[in-house]
């Protein structure tokens, strides 16, 4: 994977840096191996090839809750994680990793952050990218949604494997929520232990209950209803019992279902595969009923 992951390398030209996760051993072995120059690693902390490499080339790390850009000796502070909605305080690991990957192809692209910090184009990209849901829609995309007596929270991602649920429960998990709910559903072509791994990443996040849904077209040589059996198991398994679930004949009936029967302080976490632009319209529809007067609140801005 890393082999491949570093492909991308035959694209540059002469001199263009290879920006890498110096926080992947693996990766970064295979990069220096290719005797590519120059690298510019990012890493969530100082590690020592994010130093070496900031002495002579260009470096991004984090240091004390702030993203810091350095190289040649020279270090410039671009924002603090708490400032970078996407972050959700830094308990999205993964998307600070890419706001400090995106700091140095910025550099490398001369959108120079070496001007006023403040204002500097990266620093304001990484202090607004993901407000919206439009921002980044399906990947961590947070709706405000009206509910009696208050605001419900809905996030919708991609998450569809065990790591990538994992990943999201971190950041969702920091939304509190009075009651939490999940929607998921997976291919046929995925085995009873990959379901019964990404069951266990969902139950970590302690929901009320489970929203579980068949992946039309997606069967890949199971029977209708197979792949959500196989998920119901797994969530036996892991003390989320038939009583906590629903099932579902595709996405958008599980979301409408969970939509549908929002409280206020409800977090619900749509794992979509499929359906999200109609889901997407629902929330939408959803909001414009709470800006028209039906209740409190709509959909807007992440809280963190």
């Amino acid at each position: 994977i890393a082999e491949a992951k570093l492909t991308i390398r035959k694209a540059l030209s002469a001199g263009a840096p290879l920006v890498v996760n110096a926080d992947d051993p693996v990766l970064w072995a295979a990069a220096v191996a290719t005797g590519h120059e120059p690298l510019w690693p990012f890493s969530l902390s100082e590690c020592p090839d994010v130093i070496e490499a900031g002495l002579h080339a260009r470096s991004a790390f984090v240091r004390d809750g702030e993203v810091v850009s350095a190289g040649r000796g020279r270090e410039l502070a671009v924002c603090r994680v708490d400032e970078m909605p996407l972050a959700f305080g830094g308990a999205a690991r993964y998307n600070v990793q890419n706001a400090l990957a995106a700091v140095l192809i910025a550099e490398a692209l001369d959108v120079s952050s070496d001007v006023d910090t403040g204002s500097s184009p990266i620093a304001r990209a990484l202090r607004t990218f993901g407000a919206e849901p439009s921002d980044n829609p399906g990947r961590m995309a947070v709706h405000r949604i009206a509910a009696s007596g208050g605001e419900a929270t809905v996030v919708v991602d991609y998450g569809h494997n065990d790591a990538g649920i994992r990943a999201a429960a971190s950041a969702i998990a920091t939304l509190g929520g009075q009651r939490r709910r999940v929607l998921i559903s997976q291919a046929g072509d995925r085995s009873d232990a990959d379901n019964a791994r990404m069951a266990a990443e969902i139950a970590a996040l302690g929901p009320d209950d489970v929203a579980v849904t068949e992946l039309p077209g997606y069967e890949r040589g199971r029977a209708a209803g197979a792949t959500s059996e196989s998920l119901a198991r797994g969530f036996e398994a892991h003390g989320i019992g038939r009583a906590r679930l629903s099932f579902h004949a595709r996405p958008f009936d599980g979301a409408a279902a969970l939509v549908g029967d929002l409280r206020a302080g409800d977090v619900v976490a749509l794992f979509l595969h499929d359906d999200r632009a109609e889901v997407e319209d629902l929330l939408s529809a959803r909001a414009a009923e709470g800006e028209n007067g039906g209740a409190e609140g709509g959909s807007g801005r992440i809280a963190n």
